[in-house]
């Protein structure tokens, strides 16, 4: 039971060589399905003409006997979150929100939130915690509080979302790691250090105390990517930079225009890995993830926006981090591999992970050309239930 409620299309597949290959490729026949769950990112500039991959979630849902569960990964308004009531913005954003509220609408058995991202976060700005609650009353007013934020007010979290035999669900919000400006904290713990250990001890309990066979965790940053916020920039970066302020104005700067992939690429800004306030963040995270994924019980997956792509990374066996931030068309950004590169792809979509009841999953990579495109699956993968 829920306890809380581009560019063109270019795929970089799958890669080769992996060791730790499934060797059960599908479901046992008496495997039971007990839950579908879609995870789309960064749809905030969602609208007629741009929300696809939105659109093929709720056509999806209608042939879908399975209880659902749609999660929207954080930037879900650009650029500066949910404005005052009387803003000129105010009427564009409350669209946004609109449009990715369709999916719920189209099916009414549907349940899922909204996980916060930077953009939510008033841009990054000062006004951050009540960005977040005027977006969070918007979501519970257009919904009957049957959707909602979480965590919401700017609560770093992390909040247990759903927890039964089979599956737990936690989200917490991972812009809290990295705001420069007055932020919440729990009670009695001062300063930020001794905020950041506390919630990855909370993190660390939740994982460790559960003993039912599929983890996810839900946050904006991923721990590991391999695009813009990763450092990647290809060379088109470097030659027509001002395509990153207008995307048609491609006017060759050469040399001067390395100047702002490398500003990136050596932590300029605190929304890229390579930052020292998101190395902290995806450090200490990933260091939790790996110690719950040690004990053989079942997989984590660890599911997140942020890049405007679709990529599968696989740390080792058990864990799984999935960056599903390209949920709206014409949004993509350039990607490369890693080594724990499983699929990467730039094409608008989104993911699915259907968990059975004997705890296997099979997850899905959905991709979506453009408006007049069937969905194709780009990528797919049964993950066997653990032996208990």
């Amino acid at each position: 039971m829920l306890l809380a409620w581009g560019c063109t299309a270019h795929s970089l597949g799958q890669t080769s060589g992996q060791s730790n290959q499934p060797a059960v490729v599908s479901p046992k026949p008496t495997a039971k399905p007990i839950l579908h769950i879609s995870l789309i990112g960064d749809a905030g500039y969602a609208g007629p003409s741009n929300d696809a991959p939105i659109a093929a979630i709720a056509r999806a849902a209608k042939r879908i006997d399975t209880p659902e569960l749609t999660i929207y990964l954080g930037d879900n308004i650009y650029g500066d979150g949910m404005p005052p009531a009387g803003d000129p913005d105010r009427i564009r954003a409350e669209g946004v929100l609109d449009s990715q509220l369709k999916v719920f609408a189209a099916d009414t058995a549907m349940t899922g939130f909204f996980i916060p991202g930077n953009h939510d976060w008033d841009g990054m700005g000062e006004d951050s915690r009540s960005s977040l609650i005027r977006q969070s009353d918007y979501i519970r007013t257009a919904t009957g509080s049957r959707i909602r934020l979480i965590p919401d007010s700017a609560q770093p979290g992390p909040v247990l979302v759903m927890r039964n035999d089979i599956l737990q669900v936690i989200a917490f919000d991972s812009q809290w790691w990295l705001h420069q400006f007055d932020k919440p904290s729990y009670p009695g713990v001062a300063p930020d250090s001794a905020m950041r250990s506390a919630i990855a001890d909370s993190l660390h309990i939740l994982l460790s105390e559960y003993d039912g066979k599929v983890s996810i965790v839900l946050a904006h940053h991923p721990l590991e990517t391999h695009g813009p916020h990763g450092g990647y920039f290809p060379v088109t970066d470097h030659i027509f930079p001002l395509t990153h302020v207008v995307p048609w104005l491609w006017l060759p700067l050469p040399v001067v225009g390395s100047a702002y992939p490398v500003a990136r690429a050596s932590g300029y800004s605190e929304q890229d890995i390579t930052s020292d306030e998101y190395e902290l963040y995806s450090r200490t995270i990933s260091r939790v993830v790996n110690i719950a994924t040690s004990r053989g019980r079942g997989p984590v997956f660890f599911a997140s926006g942020h890049e405007h792509d679709l990529q599968v990374i696989q740390p080792n066996d058990d864990l799984w981090y999935l960056v599903s931030g390209n949920g709206i068309l014409d949004h993509a950004t350039a990607i490369s591999e890693g080594p724990n590169t499983r699929f990467a792809s730039e094409m608008a979509g989104y993911m699915t992970l259907d968990i059975f009841d004997d705890g296997g999953t099979m997850l899905k990579v959905i991709g979506i050309e453009d408006a007049e495109s069937d969905p194709v699956v780009l990528f797919e993968e049964w993950i066997a239930p653990k032996a208990k």
